[in-house]
Order: structure tokens, then sequence, then C-alpha cells
């Protein structure tokens, strides 16, 4: 189907250019409302070529490479921020759909430590601790390992995955080392499977909230209230992250305009805040071939102050869910 759509725009957007366009827009000369009509039609078509190429565009980043955290372009928060008791915007955030499935993995291996054991899952090596935290992203691995459906506790240290059985577990690169619940040799009788963590926002090893978006998954933000501060008008600012290998492209979408793709590793989107107190609607989509897309920071404010939903080193100061 891909196919036969380039083959009729580019059926179409050749007759833009050379001596083939030419009659048809000297029998137009007579009437300018045609000529502009053609015009108009050529340009809609050169967009949608547009939009097909970038929409099928394809990454994968070479093995244990880590996540992009560009520093152009990202947010400074301003120096005075809006407390808690001053939350000018109230925040809820949904998730619709659901995950594209995740690929199980074989049997656990033992490894010598005295409880440790793993799973490799190569292709989910982009979302662990290891290289999100090579990526100052910190430890936030998004997934869950579940021990007969319920989940181990994740982001492990002090031996917790490995010199005793607690239960635990860390994602380190193609690896998932984890410890059962009791004593070593429970593996043997239980089931292990892999998911993602489907909170909203979901915290990362140290409490920093993050936002998540799987593929198959659009995440829903809204903002509802009215900037308490005189002067210049606040406006919404977004960092994301792109993780992981891909093939379709995420999109984001203010309000009700037309959904637009997420730009680069490391993308951010601003929006002006409605003046009137209306809520502001913000999504970020990643198709079922999507990569993983995490919001790194969030905020609404100006040059001067801000209200902070999420962004390194600061308290969060959220409204209320």
């Amino acid at each position: 189907m891909r196919a036969m759509l380039f083959v009729g725009f580019y059926a179409l957007v050749a007759c833009s250019d050379g001596e083939e366009i030419a009659p048809l827009l000297e029998a137009a000369d007579l009437n300018d409302a045609v000529q502009l009509d053609i015009a108009k039609r050529v340009r809609d078509v050169e967009q949608a070529m547009l939009e097909v190429r970038e929409g099928q565009t394809v990454g994968a980043p070479a093995a244990d490479t880590p996540p992009t955290r560009a520093q152009q372009g990202v947010p400074i928060v301003p120096p005075s921020l809006l407390s808690v008791e001053q939350a000018p915007y109230a925040l809820s955030v949904v998730r619709y759909g659901q995950p594209a499935p995740l690929h199980q993995p074989k049997e656990p291996v033992r490894d010598a430590s005295p409880c440790g054991w793993y799973v490799e899952r190569p292709g989910l090596r982009y979302g662990s601790d290891l290289l999100l935290n090579r990526s100052t992203m910190g430890r936030a691995s998004p997934y869950l390992m579940l021990e007969n459906g319920k989940p181990l506790a994740a982001h492990a240290q002090n031996g917790a995955h490995s010199e005793r059985c607690a239960g635990a577990f860390r994602h380190a690169g193609a690896r998932f080392e984890f410890s059962p619940n009791g004593y070593a040799d429970a593996v043997t009788e239980r089931t292990y499977t892999l998911a993602y963590d489907m909170r909203l926002p979901l915290p990362r090893a140290d409490g920093r909230e993050l936002y998540w978006v799987y593929p198959g998954t659009e995440v829903v933000f809204t903002l509802e209230g009215t900037w308490p501060l005189a002067g210049e008008l606040p406006g919404l600012v977004v960092s994301a992250k792109r993780v992981g290998a891909y093939r379709g492209r995420p999109s984001y979408q203010v309000g009700w305009d037309k959904p637009k793709w997420l730009r680069g590793a490391a993308p951010v989107v601003r929006a002006e805040m409605p003046a009137d107190g209306t809520a502001l609607r913000f999504s970020i989509n990643s198709p079922v071939d999507g990569p993983l897309v995490v919001v790194d920071t969030m905020l609404i404010g100006t040059g001067e102050s801000a209200f902070v939903i999420t962004a390194e080193g600061l308290p969060t100061l959220r409204g209320s869910e």
C-alpha cells in the first residue's frame, strides 16, 4: 500500500515540473481560480510526500549507544519557581492504547553469585538503566520483571539482584539480572516475564518523575488553570527523548491542531498557554513500530518564573491529579 501511495504521489508531483505541466497551466491562464487550485494541489501532494517519507524514517542506534540527551535547545529553568501552594495549574495525565507486546526471554540462566540469575533481551538494551545512566538520564529503565505475575523490585543495587534472594532485578544492557524471592532454586519453580511499567508518572531509581510513552500508546497531558503573575503570558515547554530502534515516527499534538512529527533524537516542543484559563491538551503518540519516548522536562513559565512539572535537579511541583 505504501508503495502504491508513493507511486501515486510521484506521478502527480512529476507534473509540477518541466514541460508536462506547461499546457495545463496555459489552458488555465484565463481562469485564475483554476490556476490557483492547480498550484495548491501540487503543494498538497508535495507536502503529503514529505510527511510519508518522514513517517517512514528508520532509526537503529549502534549497539550500546546511550540515548541522546542534547543540551542545545533544552529549556533553561528560570530562577524563580512557583511553590506547591502557588500551583497555578492542575495536571491530569492519561495513557491510551496498549503497548506493543514485548518478546519474552528464554529460560533464566544461573550466574556464579549466591542467588543471581539473568535473562537476555538485547533488543531492549536501549532502555536499560546502564545506557540511560550513561546518557545522564539516570537509572530509569521503564521495564518490569515479573515473578509469577508479580513485579520484582526494580533498579536493584547493593547486591539485591545477586548476593541475596531479595526478589529484585536490574536492567544492565542486554541482560535483566535478578534474584528470586526466598531461595535461589525457586527460579526453576516459577515463571519470569517482562512488561512495561504503566505508572504515570514513573519514578526512576532516585524518585524523579518521568513520563514514558510506549510504542502503540498515546499519553495525553491536560493542564488547566490561570497564570497568577502579571505581565508576559507563559508558555509550555517540553523536552523529550527518543529511545531505541524504530520504524514508525512519534508525533505530538497541541490542543486539536494537526499532529506534528517529533523531530530529532531529543526534540524540544513549545506551545502558548491559553490566556483565558481554558485547559491546554498536549499529547505524544508513538506508533506500534515506533520508539520509546520519555518526557525529560516539562514546565510552564516565562523568562522570569516557572511552574515545574518535571526537570532535572529540581523538585517536582505539580498540581492535583
